[in-house]
């Protein structure tokens, strides 16, 4: 419903989906949203074909005008219900225009393993002054054709039904998140590339001294591609710092741009000082967070 960032400023949108009481095997939604900053229009519609309802084996077609950050460290399918970077979106401001067309198709054979798979064709075109020297043509915008596999797999987690979604009840042991991308210059794709992130997250409780989260990611594109493939240094820095469990507090969203990293994020957070009734009930946490990232040609990447 709201959302803001630095590009749109507050965003207001609205969605709707259809439930399997209507018809089990078919749902169709979409949503629409309007940034007040950008003064512009975003909208999404898709269509759902479920093949298997236990397994939650399910077809997704779908046509998006929206925005897509510059850089992302994103996976294609979210946790459940989960958001980590809900704080740090405040900070980025900067996006790419895109259209994309998908085919998405996922399920979960067992309950704690998702696995997906998508074909996609994106047109990108840079909302600053970025130019990709790669491009013949000298034009800002470009095209993408891309294949995608992956998994997230929650090692001994559990889950509670929550209408057709899942709510995760967590896990002692880690999740660790897989995804690969293969661009390739067909369907007016512009340039071929291999996109691969991985992601290791894990929190543990030691009772009487508190909680540990502790989450390793790593990514690497082995072929030079324009910036938006790049992976940002996760920064959520701007006039003031808003707390990121995953991010970097004292640096700029795109301050650092790379085409490989290893960031690791560590904190901890222990017991309740004390608890006024319902009203307040602090606890300190404490935070050590580590990156390391290159990029191999930025000479390839002007305006920015």
């Amino acid at each position: 419903l709201m959302a803001a960032n630095q590009y749109e400023g507050f965003r207001l949108g609205l969605g709707l989906q259809t439930n399997e009481q209507l018809v089990r095997w078919w749902q169709i939604g979409g949503y629409a949203a309007w940034g007040f900053k950008d003064a512009a229009f975003k909208f999404q519609v898709f269509q759902d074909f479920v093949f298997h309802q236990k397994s939650k084996t399910k077809l997704r077609l779908s046509y998006t005008q929206d925005i897509a950050e510059v850089g992302g460290t994103h996976f294609e399918l979210d946790p459940p219900l989960r958001r980590n970077d809900m704080y740090r979106n405040f900070a980025v401001s900067l996006f790419d225009s895109i259209q994309d067309i998908r085919f998405l198709i996922s399920g979960n054979p067992v309950p704690n393993l998702s696995l997906w798979a998508s074909a996609a064709n994106r047109w990108v075109n840079p909302t600053t002054n970025y130019r990709y020297t790669d491009m013949p043509d000298g034009s800002p915008a470009y095209t993408l054709s891309e294949l995608t596999v992956g998994l997230r797999w929650g090692i001994g987690e559990k889950f509670m039904a929550f209408g057709q979604t899942r709510l995760s009840l967590g896990s002692k042991l880690p999740v660790v998140w897989l995804q690969v991308t293969r661009g390739v210059d067909v369907l007016n794709g512009d340039f071929s590339y291999t996109r691969m992130m991985a992601q290791v997250e894990e929190r543990y409780n030691w009772k009487r001294i508190g909680t540990s989260r502790i989450m390793a990611m790593a990514g690497w594109i082995p072929e030079d591609a324009p910036l938006t493939l790049m992976f940002n240094g996760r920064g959520s820095y701007t006039d003031f710092s808003i707390v990121s469990r995953y991010a970097f507090e004292t640096m700029l969203p795109m301050e650092f741009v790379g085409d490989r990293f290893v960031y690791g994020f560590f904190n901890h957070s222990f017991p309740r000082l004390y608890q006024y009734k319902r009203l307040s009930a602090p606890y300190i946490t404490v935070f050590q967070n580590l990156g390391w990232s290159d990029m191999r040609r930025p000479d390839r990447h002007q305006g920015i």
